[in-house]
């Protein structure tokens, strides 16, 4: 099902329209971000099996890119009065969020569903932390650590929202994207700058460059690039050359002999478990 597209001009909302899924999965972002959606997948269609779910998307854009990678039932949803008329008009009990979106606040607004956050990845970066958290009924996270992150950095925060639930992703069988090699694999992955200087972990612009020649320099490995998806369209310029850098040296190199693989992060190794 794929519900979401209106005549031109109309303004009807979808009220009374039955849906399937007793779990929604809600992405309010665009398709720039749908990878932080897709490493999810797997895992969504084996619940599925189980418990209908149905994917929920505030813009078309994610909603047209979604159809690439699965087949689970979604539905566009441009109003907040139609988000609301979903949740009354049907049977969901439950909805998850992937990330920190700022319209994951209007869904929050429905007050009979249980509200979990899953993010897509951890990490020790501050945006892991944030006291929109508290907003949700449950947080799932993968561990120990990220509790001690929570206990840490919130005031007032119930940690008995915090469910451990390790990578669920890492259960499921999936095929191998590389051939196995004698050579030793090194992978190297980079996240992204961030979205302001307090969030700028990245380390490809200072050493990227530098990793990528010293393992270069060593025959007995095998090296992995797999940068955060967005280091790919990156508007900031040292990221972008150092990535354009290291792309044209991993070229060159099996150009020479293949024992380089360049894993971009915006196909399958998203749906494993990508850099954060």
């Amino acid at each position: 099902m794929g519900l979401g597209i209106k005549p031109a001009g109309s303004n009807i909302g979808i009220a009374d329209v039955p849906l399937q899924g007793t779990v929604g999965v809600y992405f309010g972002d665009g398709a720039d971000k749908i990878y932080q959606l897709t490493q999810w997948l797997p895992v969504l269609e084996e619940l599925h099996a189980k418990e209908e779910v149905l994917l929920v998307f505030r813009t078309l854009s994610a909603f047209k890119a979604a159809a690439k990678f699965t087949q689970l039932p979604k539905i566009f949803v441009r109003r907040f009065t139609d988000l609301m008329d979903i949740c009354d008009d049907n049977d969901l009990k439950l909805i998850i969020y992937v990330n920190n979106s700022r319209s994951n606040f209007q869904s929050l607004d429905h007050p009979r569903l249980v509200h979990v956050h899953v993010n897509h990845g951890e990490s020790d970066k501050l945006s892991m932390v944030s006291n929109k958290a508290k907003a949700y009924d449950k947080v799932f996270v993968a561990g120990p650590a990220a509790i001690e992150r929570h206990q840490a950095m919130l005031v007032d925060f119930d940690l008995e929202k915090l469910v451990v639930t390790g990578r669920p992703q890492l259960d499921i069988d999936f095929k191998l994207e590389l051939d196995p090699s004698e050579k030793l694999d090194v992978m190297y992955a980079p996240t992204w700058e961030g979205e302001n200087e307090d969030n700028n972990y990245t380390s490809i612009d200072n050493y990227g460059e530098l990793i990528i020649d010293a393992l270069l320099s060593n025959s007995d490995v095998r090296i992995i690039y797999k940068p955060h998806p967005r280091v790919e369209a990156s508007k900031t310029q040292s990221i972008a050359k150092s990535h354009a850098t290291i792309m044209g040296k991993i070229a060159e190199a099996n150009a020479a002999g293949p024992y380089v693989s360049g894993l971009n992060g915006t196909n399958a190794t998203q749906q494993i478990h990508p850099s954060t």
